[in-house]
Formats: structure tokens, C-alpha cells, sequence
């Protein structure tokens, strides 16, 4: 019973591992500066108007027509 627990664990595994983007953690990896705070991001992006969510929806969009 513990081998089918473990199989699964790593078919589980194995399954979230092809969903990770590894081109964007290696950007993310080469751009990121560990030294910016949150609050400095929150003070960077507070004047952007509109909502991340509505631009990514906005994007999809445009791409398709």
C-alpha cells in the first residue's frame, strides 16, 4: 500500500512539474533584485489605472482578432 501511495506522490509530482513555466523562473531568476521591497512595488504600480486582471483579459482578446 505505501508503493501505491508513493507512485502516486510521484505521478502527482511529476504532473505539476510540466505546468512549471521554466523559461519565466530562469527570467525571473536573471531580472528579479531581491533588494526592491513590496511596498516599493505597491508605490511603483499604485498610479497604473485599471486592473492587471482586465489588461491580461484585454490582451487575450486582442490577440485573437
Amino acid at each position: 500500500m505505501e508503493t501505491e501511495t508513493r507512485d502516486e506522490t510521484l505521478q502527482a509530482s511529476s504532473v505539476l512539474d510540466e505546468l512549471i513555466d521554466l523559461e519565466f523562473e530562469a527570467f525571473c531568476a536573471r531580472e528579479g533584485d531581491e533588494n526592491v521591497t513590496l511596498d516599493e512595488v505597491w508605490k511603483a504600480t499604485a498610479d497604473i489605472p485599471g486592473s492587471m486582471a482586465q489588461a491580461i483579459i484585454d490582451d487575450e482578446r486582442a490577440d485573437r482578432f
